[in-house]
């Protein structure tokens, strides 16, 4: 409950039978994008860094984000903006991977996205857990 994830991962954790016991193993990944003023070079905070999952700029814009999945866009796919007050938000990933953020989002923020895999017989869950910080003016 605490991270949201595909319907297809929710569903195989359902079907567990009761009590559920979720043995899961979790690589999680966190990314800051810090600029001094002003980002100069975009196209370096839009480079992944080629963990399982990550958040990366997506255009010119600093009003769009790519979440990826062992580097290819996460379509559709639910993601949380924590806000400087602390409020999350529930977003969406579009059909090309992106969030789009509000023009009224400002200062320092969180975005967070969760990945599970169910496991092969006997094996545990895979929990991908990715944040990236980031503040705008």
């Amino acid at each position: 409950e605490e991270y949201r994830v595909s319907p297809e991962a929710a569903a195989a954790v359902a079907a567990l039978a009761k009590p559920r016991t979720l043995k899961v193993s979790s690589r999680r990944f966190a990314k800051t994008i810090l600029c001094i003023e002003q980002c100069s070079d975009r196209a370096v905070t839009a480079r992944a860094l080629g963990s399982a999952l990550e958040f990366v700029a997506a255009g010119s814009s600093p009003d769009y984000f790519r979440l990826l999945s062992e580097g290819r866009p996460l379509a559709n796919y639910p993601v949380d903006l924590v806000t400087a007050d602390g409020k999350r938000r529930h977003l969406d990933t579009d059909a090309k991977g992106e969030v789009r953020l509000s023009a009224n989002d400002r200062g320092a923020m969180m975005l967070f996205a969760a990945v599970m895999t169910p496991p092969a017989a006997g094996e545990r869950f895979i929990l991908d857990l990715t944040t990236l910080t980031f503040s705008r003016s």
